[in-house]
């Protein structure tokens, strides 16, 4: 799977919670982000050039992944070792 720095998985995650959203529409939904949302000290453009690069199954596992954080009831934006227990670091 691609390697995401702490920084750009936080920014995804921003951009992820509380949104419904499905593994084929979840970069539209990070792109809509880029103009809406702090960039948690990542690049936007870095972190969708990446995603466009992941093959469908590796999107869909990091979907699965962030979804996962989203859904954590309570949950606020993760910190490194939260991201590497949900196997994204």
């Amino acid at each position: 799977m691609m390697q995401f720095t702490k920084e750009e998985l936080t920014f995804a995650i921003a951009a992820l919670s509380g949104i419904k959203c499905c593994a084929s529409t979840f970069i539209t939904q990070i792109e809509d982000a880029v103009a809406n949302q702090p960039d948690y000290g990542c690049i936007p453009e870095t972190l969708l050039e990446k995603l466009e690069a992941c093959s469908f199954e590796e999107k869909d596992e990091l979907f699965s992944k962030i979804e996962a954080i989203c859904k954590t009831p309570g949950s606020s934006l993760p910190n490194e070792a939260e991201l590497k227990a949900a196997g994204l670091l």
